[in-house]
């Protein structure tokens, strides 16, 4: 099958799609509000979140439920998607989308079981019951201890990366656990590429990669910085999966040793124009997500790419809402609430 037939059906509904994403007006407008419910009323009465919003009373609003009818609605956004797509491109979007949400299931189900609470309360939380990966959420809510979770995930991706983990200290059992997770999810994403046709395989190599790049830089920074852990804890937690920053350089990057020699191994790398004037965490990440918003930006082609910035924008935009329901609510500033936003206004 051409590109052209393979792509022109699906990258017409993703520009129908496109066309409803917020403005930069709209960004400017919801920053100038006085407080949440504004927010939410506005996107209600003014924008095409009207549909995903049309069960929310802005009067009695509940940032929790706001929230999970965002996602919701972005999910059901992917499954439209999903539905115009044949063969690895189908799958490939699948994983991107769909089991990475169960992969934030999975870590809410683990956070709740370390803390010694019933993950059962938080089954108004998921998503999505259907897993693409055998997940059962409805017998992993069961579980009451890690190794019951873990069990529970036999017959799944997950199982062999956590269950050598189960004897580990506790202080530190959560954090490898969730990098197993994710490095579980990875290994997933890229099988699948890799069955791509060349012109989208050398694209999503290239775009996930990057991704994973980004975050490596993010995790490797806070690893040094707050969680004090070793090169050979950080290396062997860093995903393996990069573009630029593989193998030996992605090794020495992981050995650097302090937050300063971190920054000196960077400056000779592709990603060193996000890092040069200076990082803290919250900015840092800000930053990462900058580079990836600009990144993802097509004309056009017959291929994989205008999918994947659709599934960008539309996740950067739904942080982008919460950030400014969040910064209007702690009463800040409009230049102030601007610094936290992926989107440069």
């Amino acid at each position: 099958m051409s590109s052209v037939q393979k792509y022109a059906a699906v990258n017409a509904k993703v520009r129908a799609l496109k066309a409803r994403l917020l403005r930069d007006e709209d960004y400017k407008n919801m920053l100038a509000m006085g407080n949440e419910v504004e927010i939410v009323r506005y996107l209600k009465e003014k924008t095409a979140y009207n549909h995903v919003l049309k069960d929310i009373d802005p009067d009695n609003y509940n940032r929790q439920d706001f929230e999970f009818c965002l996602r919701k609605a972005i999910l059901d956004d992917y499954e439209k998607i999903i539905h115009f797509l044949t063969g690895e491109s189908k799958q490939v979007l699948k994983v991107l989308t769909m089991v990475r949400y169960e992969v934030e299931d999975l870590k809410l189900i683990l956070r709740s079981i370390s803390r010694g609470e019933d993950p059962g309360e938080i089954t108004n939380r998921f998503l999505r019951k259907e897993s693409f990966t055998g997940v059962n959420r409805e017998e992993l809510v069961k579980a009451r201890t890690i190794e019951d979770f873990v069990e529970r995930l036999k017959g799944t991706i997950y199982y062999r990366p956590l269950k050598t983990l189960t004897q580990e200290d506790m202080e530190k059992r959560q954090f490898h656990m969730e990098m197993n997770i994710d490095n579980a999810y990875f290994e997933l994403l890229f099988k699948h590429i890799e069955k791509l046709d060349p012109e989208d395989r050398e694209l999503m190599l290239m775009q996930v990669g990057t991704n994973v790049d980004l975050q490596n830089i993010h995790f490797i920074y806070r690893a040094l910085t707050f969680y004090k852990l070793t090169g050979v804890e950080i290396f062997n937690y860093a995903l393996p999966f990069g573009y630029y920053l593989k193998g030996k350089t992605l090794k020495r990057i992981c050995f650097s040793g302090t937050p300063e020699n971190f920054m000196a191994e960077m400056r000779s790398t592709s990603y060193w124009s996000l890092l040069e004037r200076g990082v803290s965490d919250i900015f840092m990440e800000r930053a990462m997500s900058q580079a990836l918003y600009d990144n993802y930006q097509t004309v056009g082609s017959m291929n994989i790419t205008q999918i994947i910035e659709y599934y960008h924008r539309i996740e950067f935009e739904m942080r982008d809402i919460i950030s400014i329901t969040e910064a209007v609510g702690y009463g800040m500033e409009y230049n102030d609430a601007r610094k936290y936003l992926i989107r440069r206004i």
